[in-house]
This record gives C-alpha cells, sequence and structure tokens, in this order.
C-alpha cells in the first residue's frame, strides 16, 4: 500500500518476533556481554527488506520532488552502512 509498512502494515506476529530479537539482545548486553556491532549479513535483520522497500517509495516521492522524505533515505543509508 502507499503507508509506512514498518509502522502500519506489519503484522503482529513479526512485531511480536522483533520485540524478541530486540530483548533478547538487550539482556545479552545486561550480562555483560557485548552487543552486536553487525549483523552477521543483512538479511539477519528481519525488517531490512521492509526498510528497502520504504526507500524505494522515499526515492520515487524524491523524484517527484517531495524533499520531505530527504531525511528518512538519509537515515536509511546510516543503517545500511
Amino acid at each position: 500500500g502507499n503507508g509506512n509498512y514498518l509502522l502500519e502494515g506489519r503484522s503482529t506476529r513479526h512485531k511480536i518476533l522483533q520485540k524478541w530479537m530486540e530483548e533478547k539482545e538487550n539482556s545479552r548486553s545486561s550480562r555483560g556481554k557485548k552487543p552486536r556491532t553487525k549483523f552477521a549479513s543483512l538479511t539477519q535483520d528481519s525488517c531490512f527488506w521492509a526498510h528497502v522497500e520504504e526507500a524505494l517509495k522515499d526515492l520515487e516521492n524524491l523524484k517527484q520532488d517531495q524533499y520531505q522524505k530527504l531525511h528518512r533515505l538519509e537515515m536509511f543509508e546510516r543503517y545500511v552502512t
């Protein structure tokens, strides 16, 4: 659709799985273990492809002179790198 998939379009099961992954990472750091600085691969992040899809939509909006999406693209660039 036209809405933001990460905020509005994901099913509850995906949100719960992401929450569990984040809690696991937080418990890892609370036990004195270093949190991961990078995933083993980009696709290990459960939301990676959703971020890609949102960036593609933002690029299309940017082509139509809707520059308010530029900030989100810059955030995506930092996320990927």
